[in-house]
C-alpha cells in the first residue's frame, strides 16, 4: 500500500516536471538559440532533454558538467547549484540508484538555502526512505 503512495507520488512528480518543461523541449532540440553554448542554461536544457527522452544517465552527465565547469563561480550560482543538485539526485531516483540520489538530496539540504530545492530535497529523502524500508508489519 505504502508502496502505491510511493509509486504514485514519483508518477505525479514526475508527470509535473515533464509537463513544466515541455515549454522548454522546442528550444532544447537547438539550445544555442535559446542559451549561449557552454552556459548553466545550455548545459540545463540539454540534461532536461535527456530527462524527457528517459536517457538519465546522460542527463547526470551534463548536470555534472554545470557542477565541474562553474565550480570557481558557485557562489555565483547558489540557486542552479541547488537544482543542478536535486535534479541529479532525482536522474538517480529514476534510475533507482537510492544511495546516489540520497547523497545528491542531502548536498542540496547541506550547502544550500534555496527553499522550494530544499524542500524538494526533503520530500525525495521520505520517498526514497519509505521505498527502501521494509514494510512494518504488525506482529502476531
Amino acid at each position: 500500500m505504502l508502496k502505491d503512495k510511493v509509486k504514485v507520488s514519483l508518477l505525479f512528480f514526475s508527470l509535473l516536471f515533464i509537463f513544466s518543461s515541455c515549454s522548454i523541449t522546442k528550444s532544447v532540440k537547438r539550445p544555442q538559440k535559446k542559451a549561449i553554448k557552454g552556459s548553466i542554461l545550455y548545459y540545463s536544457l540539454i540534461a532536461q532533454n535527456h530527462y524527457n527522452n528517459r536517457d538519465y544517465k546522460k542527463s547526470i552527465f551534463n548536470y555534472e558538467k554545470i557542477l565541474t565547469k562553474f565550480k570557481s563561480e558557485e557562489n555565483l550560482y547558489q540557486r542552479q547549484f541547488a537544482w543542478t543538485y536535486y535534479e541529479i539526485g532525482y536522474n538517480y531516483l529514476a534510475l533507482k540508484n537510492y544511495p546516489e540520489a540520497l547523497k545528491n538530496f542531502q548536498t542540496v539540504i547541506e550547502n544550500y538555502t534555496h527553499p522550494a530545492a530544499l524542500i524538494l530535497a526533503r520530500q525525495r529523502i521520505d520517498d526514497i526512505n519509505r521505498i527502501t524500508k521494509p514494510n512494518d508489519e504488525p506482529s502476531s
